[in-house]
């Protein structure tokens, strides 16, 4: 559901659902309707098509926001899209990247919080900056957090980092594991993370 919070991560997903109903294109406004030369399928197609994008697009918004939609001429679902792009993406100016980027350096594990949320924290703010000039690489992504982690994983820390200079190698390797993967690391005990990254050496 968009709230005025999490917009990229809403966007992400409603372009997958609309991707496998085949009415992304309708939405971005790079499908036009079929010419009258079309046949009567091809209008049906395109028809429910439109409908659905449009139901789709409309339902998956806070009230609040459906308030907003609501004062457009019509709910023609590209012109929908397009104005919520317009009003919540703010990584489309360059001071709304910095911005962002800022929020980035700024973001620290805070004690009440659990490792699940701040590595969602981190990851909803790089989707933010994908395709930008500030964007975030995973490499960056991932030292930003093992630095910024509570004390009580300072072991864990030590484990993934396996003092790079002595193996830079594993080091990159482990630094470039998927966010998914970093998830189910924190949730292991000690003993088992020594295993997978000693497992993980063996293969390198």
């Amino acid at each position: 559901m968009l709230n005025p919070r999490n917009y990229h991560m809403w966007k992400a997903d409603m372009m997958i659902f609309l991707q496998c109903e085949k009415a992304l294109n309708i939405a971005l406004g790079r499908e036009d309707p079929p010419n009258y030369h079309a046949t009567f399928a091809k209008l049906e197609s395109y028809q429910k098509r439109l409908g659905r994008t449009t139901g789709m697009i409309y339902s998956s918004v806070e009230p609040n926001i459906q308030a907003i939609t609501n004062k457009l001429p019509d709910q023609n679902p590209a012109r929908v899209w397009k104005a919520l792009d317009q009003k919540f993406n703010t990584a489309t100016f360059r001071s709304g990247q910095l911005s962002i980027r800022r929020k980035f350096q700024l973001t620290t594990m805070k004690s009440d919080s659990s490792i699940q949320d701040y590595i969602s924290c981190l990851t909803t703010i790089q989707q933010e900056l994908v395709g930008t000039p500030e964007e975030i690489s995973d490499e960056s992504l991932v030292s930003h957090l093992l630095a910024n982690l509570l004390k009580k994983f300072k072991s864990v820390v030590d484990l993934i980092t396996i003092r790079p200079g002595e193996n830079e190698t594993l080091f990159l390797s482990v630094l470039r594991l998927s966010n998914a993967r970093l998830q189910m690391l924190f949730a292991k005990t000690r003993s088992e993370l020594q295993l997978t990254i000693f497992q993980k050496g063996r293969r390198l």
